[in-house]
């Protein structure tokens, strides 16, 4: 393998590039400030961005002139846009593992908010209600609690309520198809496996702008058993909303 230096200007961002990195750019560039530009760009044999375009939008945050870069001239066309996809995708499948995090953290004289870490001041209790307010804050933006609306709630478990509509659609897509079809006067429907529809439930604010071009959005719904204990069904039940 075979690393050579490419000028930023002649590397090609792929156009189509499905990963949104711009918040992360400015991650990147601090660590390439600090360690130094230590994984390489892969590129096509047109010096079309395959890997990196972070590292990429990094150099150019730092003015660099050239990066290193591996050239995948031995990938189809098809192979290099499935290894773009892939190489993207791999990393979601990764958790921190955060008694580790914190040995590894607690020694290190660096500041690794830079880097996007968010390390909460052990020292600033909220006294008010005794929960650290970056931990909080965090909490209820992993389930979405900021866009709940009591007001549009109701009963024990403030479930949401939904007025009822008249509207019959003319036919109907599944959620799974959105993002590759322009079938906009269909309806979405989310009678599909769960772990399908699981990237709305977690981030609703990066789907509502591509659902709402369409015809109608049906109300999407976990699946519940009988056989499932109580607690797991009202928390199934009360979890996404």
């Amino acid at each position: 393998m075979e690393i050579i230096y490419k000028r930023v200007a002649d590397l090609i961002p792929y156009a189509n590039n499905p990963r949104k990195n711009d918040k992360s750019a400015e991650q990147v560039a601090a660590s390439i400030r600090e360690f130094g530009f230590k994984v390489p760009l892969v590129i096509d044999r047109n010096g079309v961005v395959v890997t990196g375009h972070t590292r990429l939008k990094a150099a150019k945050k730092l003015k660099m002139q050239e990066v290193p870069c591996i050239i995948a001239d031995d990938l189809s066309d098809e192979q290099v846009k499935a290894f773009r996809l892939a190489d993207n995708k791999v990393s979601e499948a990764s958790e921190w593992d955060f008694e580790k995090l914190d040995l590894e953290i607690k020694d290190l004289d660096f500041d690794l908010g830079q880097f996007g870490f968010e390390i909460p001041d052990l020292d600033e209790k909220d006294p008010d209600d005794g929960y650290y307010g970056d931990a909080r804050e965090r909490t209820f933006n992993a389930v979405n609690l900021l866009d709940v609306d009591l007001e549009r709630t109701a009963g024990k478990y403030q479930l949401p309520t939904l007025s009822a509509e008249n509207h019959v659609p003319k036919d109907l897509i599944s959620f799974n198809y959105v993002l590759n079809t322009d079938e906009f006067e269909k309806g979405v429907h989310f009678y599909i496996d769960d772990y399908q529809f699981e990237r709305v439930w977690n981030d609703p604010h990066g789907y509502v702008q591509r659902l709402s071009e369409f015809d109608c959005v049906l109300t999407p719904d976990f699946s519940l058993y009988t056989e499932m204990p109580l607690a797991m069904r009202c928390g199934t039940c009360i979890g996404p909303v």
